[in-house]
């Protein structure tokens, strides 16, 4: 009689349609990826070695390591990111209702104070950008158009200015930079 000698943690789900989003730690060699309403973290040098955060609510759909490797933010198809620690119990630090709808990708700031999340909502692709550390709960920027104009605080006294798709939006870690995108006009 057949024996089992090891389980592995299942796969990344898949959607028609959608690429599957896996996030690499900066500190170690250990991945994240969304398995319906579940973030697996998986250890690529001992795979038998997964930790499994499950408190979603409704069906995962992108996680990403802060940048000092102490925190994921995660993100599901009702426009929620939870904020939870990494070690051992998965600590909900915070939850943000970001959009009316799915939550496609997000992204840390290199500071780990700011998250800029896309996605959809009310038939509409998004972009927001929103503080969150503890002390802020107001929301920052928001881009309904599919490119804006963006200039640097450095560079916007000299009228220099580029639009860019916002795919490729990038997080400054400036707050100037952030009041800039809230104040274009759709």
């Amino acid at each position: 009689m057949a024996q089992l000698k090891e389980t592995y943690a299942c796969v990344p789900s898949t959607e028609r349609g959608r690429g599957i989003l896996i996030s690499g730690d900066p500190k170690s060699n250990s991945i994240l990826y969304c398995n319906g309403r579940s973030v697996i973290i998986m250890n690529l040098d001992r795979p038998l070695e997964v930790s499994v955060y499950a408190e979603h609510a409704y069906q995962a759909t992108v996680a990403r390591f802060s940048p000092n490797s102490e925190w994921v933010a995660s993100a599901d198809v009702s426009g929620s990111v939870r904020i939870w620690g990494t070690r051992n119990e998965h600590v909900l630090k915070k939850e943000f209702r970001v959009l009316s709808g799915r939550i496609d990708d997000l992204q840390w700031s290199p500071d780990g104070l700011r998250i800029v999340a896309s996605g959809e909502g009310k038939g509409k692709s998004f972009v927001r950008a929103f503080i969150c550390y503890p002390a802020a709960a107001a929301l920052t920027a928001t881009c309904k158009r599919p490119s804006l104009p963006l200039a640097p605080p450095s560079e916007a006294a000299i009228g220099r200015r580029w639009s860019l798709p916002v795919v490729a939006l990038c997080l400054l870690p400036l707050l100037s930079f952030l009041s800039l995108l809230s104040q274009s006009k759709p």
